[in-house]
């Protein structure tokens, strides 16, 4: 028997709850009367309409696979993560996988993935979400718990998964809600120099390799700096883009070595940039047009990034991750305002 198990019976599951959205969906801006604050739109969207809308199906492994089977899940159903149900039970969860957790606990630790069973790598204590949860819930795990999948249960069955919010649907909702708010004051006004400012870390400065670099020094970076991907150059020329998903897909599953394989040979190019005073909504709506999760921010000619160390940089990275950080922040801030 294949310990590949998907569930079918989730949506059906996911339909006994209601769902109330008066101001869905956020197609065009709408009329003026029709908008409303930007913390009203965000308490209206409930995961339950987030699973509504993706119409999938929860993407599972069974506890009796491996590292490998879980991958090549993955790559199949085009997916950042899977669920780890338990053997005796396709529908009780035991772990969550992720893109990170490969990365981070088979390629830099010299494991096997053909022989590594999923059990030992998978996150056990897995934070979920309830049906009931708005956005404003959703962002404030992600950012707190620092992950970009959520699965989301039945209060009555906290094992069961009915589906997975990810960081990505996250910026599709904002995005929308964004379309039809009245006071954009959370994000309308910022731009990537705020955000910037506001997160300081290393992945702001050092988030690419060289062309001719291996992929395995590729993974270094990424797990030293805690970025999902890093950016590929040729002297002063950005050339492309390395991800996570493009070591699982072209590496991994084509039988390749990361220590022998240049960088340049699996990236993907024709990067799609920004400039730091980029408005964040703008480069939000870049990434669900483009259904890219990682901007390179290059300043205009003559021109360097203004960071609050007093130090410039001439290249940085703006990530899903770092929009839902930030609009946490101010959320919290808004709160504590009234």
């Amino acid at each position: 028997m294949s310990s590949i198990q998907q569930q079918t019976s989730t949506m059906e599951e996911i339909k006994q709850y209601p769902v109330h959205m008066p101001f869905y969906p956020f197609k065009g801006e709408g009329t003026e009367k029709d908008k409303k604050p930007l913390k009203d739109l965000m308490s209206a969207i409930k995961v339950s309409w987030i699973l509504d809308q993706k119409h999938e199906p929860v993407v599972n492994i069974s506890e009796s696979a491996t590292v490998y089977e879980a991958v090549r899940e993955m790559s199949k159903r085009k997916v950042g993560s899977i669920v780890v149900t338990k053997k005796e039970n396709p529908k009780e969860m035991s772990g969550i996988f992720t893109e990170r957790d490969y990365l981070r606990k088979i390629v830099l630790k010299d494991l096997s993935s053909k022989k590594t069973p999923i059990t030992e790598v998978m996150t056990t204590a897995v934070k979920t979400a309830q049906m009931d949860w708005n956005l404003i819930d959703v962002i404030h795990a992600m950012a707190v718990g620092k992950f970009r999948h959520l699965p989301v249960i039945m209060q009555e069955k906290p094992t069961t998964p009915l589906g997975i919010v990810s960081s990505r649907n996250v910026v599709d909702q904002f995005v929308g809600a964004l379309d039809r708010c009245s006071d954009p004051s959370l994000a309308a006004n910022v731009k990537l120099n705020d955000i910037f400012n506001h997160l300081c870390r290393k992945s702001s400065r050092l988030c690419y390799v060289s062309a001719g670099d291996t992929v395995y020094k590729a993974l270094q970076v990424m797990q030293e700096v805690g970025i999902g991907a890093v950016f590929v150059t040729r002297g002063n020329n950005l050339i492309g883009i390395f991800t996570e998903r493009d070591y699982l897909n072209r590496i991994i599953l084509q039988g390749k070595r990361s220590l022998d394989t240049k960088v340049k040979e699996v990236m993907t190019p024709n990067v799609i940039t920004a400039n730091p005073t980029e408005s964040a909504p703008k480069v939000l709506s870049l990434m669900v047009e483009h259904n890219i999760r990682n901007v390179p921010v290059i300043p205009l000619m003559g021109q360097a990034i203004d960071y609050s160390d007093g130090r410039e940089y001439q290249v940085g990275m703006i990530t899903e991750m770092d929009l839902i950080r930030f609009c946490h922040t101010k959320l919290k801030e808004a709160a504590l305002q009234g």
